[in-house]
């Protein structure tokens, strides 16, 4: 070898100067018939005993990929890989030859990591991109039946959702929000959860809440989510993108009873869907097959490009997860208000108030119905056709093993994913919610509700100084509280809030005791002049029909940068609004005696009550508004600056 010219290498190992003086420049090798088979010599478990009977049923798929071994083959042995061992070798071999004048009797040609480190190996290329795909798909689908086999005799554990909070040792200096025994938390978590779980009439038939909010502010016109994904690798000198994400069915919840309080500081939600589909879009970019760096030959190609969409669904979905949420009121306290009102920032400042970190305590999830799985987009008609037929293959064969064990395999993918999840946000510290220049800087109300296209249309900087968190809520309650009950001029409001609210404080729908004792007065006169006391009193003050009010119905809407406007249009004829009082009167005197009481009624047929209010809030004070001042009154009264 050493009679043939030594190549230098640069630092990496890598040829430099002209050509290569070795190179093997092309190698080709056919095989006339291939076979694959497998035998379980040792085997306990019942998915590997059932891997010859699939090995069988998809012997000319295994075939066709032991065919396809030989073009990986080809591809390794004449690609750059191959060239940069043959380069470094020789390199080293003129060091080897006891004649030469560079011998040296201590050299070992190590062609690779101890000196230069491995050179990349571009093996997924345009010729072998078939068959490394026909192999994944095949190899991923016989594990997952074989896993899924296995699973059928699995029977899992007794889970205690309580036994996150048992593990707990809490300190006495650290106090947590106990949802047990906080009677404001446990009812606002359940009105949350009634709402959301409530059917109303819907000009498309009848809705529960979750869906018809989920179907207006996350999915589109055509009831899809999407989104961009922007994730790629590289795979064997190949490049993979997943570029797209579209989900199907988020708006179909059957059930949702979320957050209910079943320990001090544990949360149980229970969750049904109809049905859940995706589809993903994946860029292959393949390059093209040169087979050495100096010569193009015969089994030269051009790269490959493929866009494919892989899709899946699942019908009749049932899950239910417990969440340890140990929240330290004292770090709660300490978030400022900035850190709450920028959606990139507010779940790990939310997670740093938590005294354990949020840990899934317990997971089940059960699928009615598992569809086969779908692969389009494919280029070659060829490897679509194999592919669908190892899926009809093993789904037809494996289906129902595979169905039964996909919810205990979810449950394990998604425990540990949400929990790492978690972990990953609640290790990144709450930032600072941003400062503002000066002290004197107020707070511009359509900046601060308002999303930035809204804002610059009424004046605003629509910079969203503030955050979009406000503006996201405040365009959902706009929209809630434009919508009709679907039955007449009435707001949903009405039945949703003020029947029920009402109907608990005065037991009447619609109606609101002001007082059952406004006012009882008696002056005793000593029986001057024949007078003995004169009483006055005035009772039983209610308004009733509130639950009338109409659109348009206008609430914090910032008609300039610190000016609201507000707007209530309530009662009709049929329904006016009414404020009934009763009044009593009584004299006793040496003339006469009188007690008397008279009922006094005002019916408005429709009041329209405007208010425009103006404050000039400082956002330097809201922005660091700590949140364990949120109760008081007076402290939001500070943020504006005293006169």
């Amino acid at each position: 070898l050493a009679t043939i010219p030594s190549p230098g290498l640069n630092e990496d190992g890598i040829r430099i100067g002209p050509g290569p003086s070795l190179s093997l420049v092309e190698f080709v090798a056919t095989i006339a018939n291939a076979s694959f088979s497998v035998s379980c010599t040792d085997c306990s478990s019942n998915g590997m005993k059932e891997l010859p009977t699939m090995v069988a049923l998809l012997e000319p798929t295994f075939s066709e990929i032991t065919d396809g071994f030989l073009t990986v083959l080809e591809d390794i042995l004449t690609s750059n890989y191959t060239q940069i061992l043959i380069d470094r070798f020789m390199n080293k071999t003129v060091s080897m030859c006891p004649h030469h004048p560079d011998y040296n009797s201590s050299a070992v040609a190590d062609v690779s990591e101890a000196e230069y480190g491995t050179p990349g190996l571009s093996w997924l290329m345009a010729s072998s991109w078939e068959f490394i795909a026909l192999t994944a798909a095949t190899a991923f689908e016989v594990a997952l039946a074989v896993l899924s086999i296995n699973l059928e005799e699995y029977d899992p554990p007794e889970t205690d959702p309580l036994s996150g909070e048992r593990a707990l040792d809490v300190p006495e200096s650290v106090e947590l929000l106990d949802f047990s025994e906080d009677e404001l938390i446990s009812t606002v978590l359940g009105e949350v959860s009634s709402f959301l779980n409530k059917t109303v009439d819907t000009v498309n038939g009848p809705n529960m809440n979750i869906n018809e909010l989920i179907g207006s502010f996350l999915l589109d016109s055509d009831g899809i989510m999407s989104f961009s994904v922007d994730m790629s690798f590289e795979v064997g000198g190949a490049s993979i993108e997943i570029a797209g994400v579209r989900l199907y069915g988020l708006d179909s919840f059957t059930k949702l009873d979320l957050l209910s309080v079943i320990g001090s500081y544990t949360l149980y939600n229970e969750i049904s869907l109809g049905g859940i589909s995706f589809e993903a879009d994946i860029l292959v970019n393949i390059p093209g097959d040169q087979s050495s760096p100096a010569f193009f030959t015969s089994r030269s190609t051009s790269g490959v490009k493929e866009q494919i969409t892989v899709g899946g669904e699942m019908k009749n979905i049932d899950m239910t997860l417990a969440l340890l949420m140990a929240i330290d009121l004292n770090k709660l306290g300490a978030i400022e208000m900035g850190s709450m009102l920028n959606s990139a920032i507010l779940p790990q400042c939310l997670l740093s108030a938590l005294y354990s970190g949020l840990n899934v305590t317990d997971l089940s999830l059960s699928i009615g119905t598992l569809e086969h799985p779908t692969l389009t987009g494919i280029s070659s008609s060829a490897l679509a056709g194999s592919i669908e037929n190892v899926t009809m293959t093993i789904f037809n064969k494996y289906g129902s093993s595979i169905e039964e064990a996909l919810p205990t395999i979810l449950e394990v993918a998604v425990r540990v994913a949400l929990n790492s999840i978690l972990d990953e946000i609640q290790s990144t510290p709450c930032p600072d919610p941003g400062s503002f220049v000066g002290d004197d800087v107020n707070v511009d109300f359509r900046d601060l509700l308002l999303n930035p296209l809204k804002a610059v249309e009424a004046g605003g900087s629509g910079e969203a100084p503030y955050g979009d968190i406000i503006p996201m809520f405040k365009q959902a309650l706009d929209d809630y509280l434009s919508t009709s009950d679907g039955s007449s001029s009435y707001l949903q409001l009405n039945g949703d809030l003020i029947e029920p609210l009402t109907e608990t404080l005065s037991g009447v729908p619609g109606t609101f005791i002001i007082a059952d004792s406004l006012i009882n007065q008696t002056i005793d006169f000593d029986n001057i002049v024949g007078l003995s006391f004169v009483g006055f009193s005035i009772y039983a003050t209610q308004l009733e029909n509130l639950d009338t009010i109409q659109n348009p119905l206008v609430f914090l809407n910032p008609a300039a940068a610190n000016v609201l406007d507000n707007s209530l249009n309530i009662g009709t004829p049929s329904d006016p609004l009414r404020v009934s009082t009763s009044l009593s009167f009584e004299i006793d005197s040496d003339y006469f005696i009188t007690s008397d009481t008279v009922d006094i009624d005002v019916g408005v047929e429709t009041a329209e009550i405007f208010a425009s209010i103006m404050a000039l809030v400082r956002a330097k004070s809201l922005m660091e508004f700590p949140l364990r001042d949120l109760a008081y009154l007076s402290c939001w009264l500070a943020t504006i600056p005293s006169p």
